[in-house]
């Protein structure tokens, strides 16, 4: 979640996401480039070829959000380090889940023990997603009713919330609703419940999209706004990818029309795959090179234009 006090408008630029000394670097800027990290990591693992360096992105990730997490218990920021630590658990999930892919794409085919350690680490991830929904869950269902996280209202420069009053009490409750149902997609896929994915989708890009329109609505949010359209251009990227992997790439390879080795040669992207089987992956794809661009392209201009004036 992207709760910025300073840095927020087009004209003053973004909170930068990289401070010359690790230790110096602000919450949100942790925040910030463990987003540019995990998305670097989809594009990644979404081209299946990169898997070993898209792995390296998932590990820089988990450091960057286990030191957040640390930072802000230490300054006694305890919702935001509750938020901090679920984020953790979800980081490290999907960086077993890419690990469980990396050992049975490299290592020898039809070997039973690579076949089980895949599964395993694939189960790992799974327990993992799971226990970030309860403690979600226990957020919502004790923590927060009975208010037992320290609050820094006053650290919070958001738009009011009007929907959800019952549940989400503020815009950090709304937020945290929104990661609730992202991790809840990523539980479906890997379980590979394709129509619960698709149901967990909605609500995702739902709220996702809300979030966005709230912070376009109100004046000194830009940066949030933009940051929170990169998350949905990112959630439906996953969507496409995830879709085609449920619906058409498993059920071609498990029906035998087509082998695994056939599809990774034929995905050389940014070219048009060489069979349709891949074509909602290549759409994904090409969103996740679409925000890294935004990114890039975001901070160029700040760096050149912005900082000058």
């Amino acid at each position: 979640m992207l709760h910025s006090r300073r840095g927020n408008s087009w004209l003053e630029g973004p909170i930068e996401p990289v401070a010359r000394e690790f230790h110096t670097m602000s919450s949100d800027g942790k925040e910030l480039l463990h987003l540019y990290l995990f998305i670097l990591q989809d594009w990644l693992w979404c081209q299946m070829i990169f898997l070993h360096i898209a792995f390296a992105m998932g590990i820089a990730s988990m450091i960057i959000m286990g030191s957040k997490f640390l930072g802000d218990y230490h300054q006694r920021h305890q919702r935001i380090a509750w938020d901090s630590l679920l984020s953790f658990i979800a980081v490290m999930a999907n960086t077993v889940w890419l690990l469980s892919d990396i050992v049975y794409d490299y290592y020898p085919a039809n070997d039973l023990s690579v076949d089980q350690a895949s599964s395993s680490l694939t189960a790992v991830a799974k327990y993992l997603l799971a226990l970030c929904i309860l403690l979600y869950m226990i957020y919502f269902l004790v923590l927060n009713p009975y208010k037992l996280l320290r609050r820094r209202e006053d650290y919070f420069t958001l738009p009011k919330l009007t929907r959800f009053g019952g549940v989400a009490h503020d815009f950090f409750d709304y937020e945290m609703i929104q990661s609730t149902c992202s991790s809840l997609m990523d539980l479906c896929w890997i379980c590979g419940f394709k129509y619960s994915f698709i149901a967990a989708s909605i609500p995702t890009l739902f709220i996702t999209a809300d979030i966005t329109i709230a912070y376009a609505s109100h004046h000194g949010h830009f940066i949030d706004m933009f940051h929170f359209s990169l998350f949905t251009l990112w959630l439906l990227a996953n969507w496409f990818w995830g879709c085609g992997e449920m619906f058409v790439e498993n059920p071609a390879v498990n029906e035998k029309k087509i082998t695994e080795e056939t599809l990774s040669a034929a995905y050389h992207w940014p070219y048009l795959p060489d069979t349709n089987e891949l074509i909602l992956r290549y759409i994904g794809n090409c969103l996740l090179f679409l925000i890294g661009l935004m990114v890039a392209s975001f901070y160029l201009k700040y760096h050149f234009f912005y900082r000058k004036q």
